[in-house]
């Protein structure tokens, strides 16, 4: 099988990339993170992720994109289904967040780019292929139910997350598998952490491990029939109580 996937150079997309690769999965890695990361505020890139699952035994593969750019999306794509000789799974799992109620211009347009226009872009070009191979998409972005609050709370990020998941239910189809996956704690990330910085909410510190909510991907990806549908980590994998990790709709 091969699995594409946007990001992965850390948190929740490495974690996902290792899980997948174990399986079998030849991965594709597509993002901006190749050799040096994206943002100084961040760690870890697309080169050190794949250097990994080779360590590990697994197939992984690096390609260069910016997922803002949907031409460049689009010939990526067809790229990695001609050299794979087909695509079998898309991960939609590169984001950016600002977590400010009232962030600048720049950061609203960076997150609507990078999520819910990428997102879209994304699905728009590997649809095709998905559905000759009985294929599926994975977003890593929130159920809509609820969304009020995020709405209210953080109103720039929350439009551009709830933006990928209607950029993914739009594609299901009897051909096409297409889901979405949040976590119902928060999960130690980059993300968790920069929002922790920014609010004061322990996100990060106490946060689950990223490799439980991977898990939980690998399981949902394995679910027959599944389609059209936004799923929480904990209604695929069930969690043990642990050290009261904090509620992902906390506030």
């Amino acid at each position: 099988r091969v699995v594409l996937i946007t990001g992965g150079a850390l948190g929740i997309g490495a974690a996902r990339a290792r899980r997948l690769a174990r399986d079998g999965a030849h991965v594709v890695l597509a993002g901006r993170s190749v050799e040096e990361p994206s943002s100084r505020k961040l760690e870890g890139t697309l080169v050190g992720t794949a250097r990994s699952i080779a360590a590990e035994g697994g197939v992984a593969f690096v390609r260069p994109l910016d997922v803002t750019d949907a031409r460049a999306v689009r010939r990526e794509v067809e790229a990695v289904a001609r050299e794979h000789g087909g695509l079998d799974v898309l991960v939609n799992n590169a984001s950016a967040v600002d977590p400010r109620r009232k962030p600048t211009q720049e950061s609203i347009d960076r997150m609507h780019s990078t999520n819910a226009r990428a997102t879209l872009a994304c699905n728009s070009a590997a649809a095709p292929h998905l559905s000759r191979s009985g294929g599926q998409i994975l977003t890593f972005s929130p159920p809509l139910s609820g969304m009020e609050e995020w709405l209210s709370h953080m109103p720039a990020y929350a439009m551009s997350k709830y933006g990928m998941t209607m950029a993914t239910l739009a594609f299901s189809s009897p051909s096409l598998r297409a889901n979405t996956l949040w976590p119902r704690k928060t999960v130690r990330t980059a993300a968790t952490r920069m929002l922790e910085d920014a609010t004061g909410v322990p996100y990060h510190t106490k946060g689950r491990s990223a490799d439980y909510f991977a898990e939980a991907a690998r399981d949902l990806l394995l679910l027959p029939n599944a389609t059209g549908r936004c799923f929480l980590d904990e209604d695929v994998l069930p969690h043990a109580e642990d050290d009261a990790p904090l509620d992902a709709f906390a506030k």
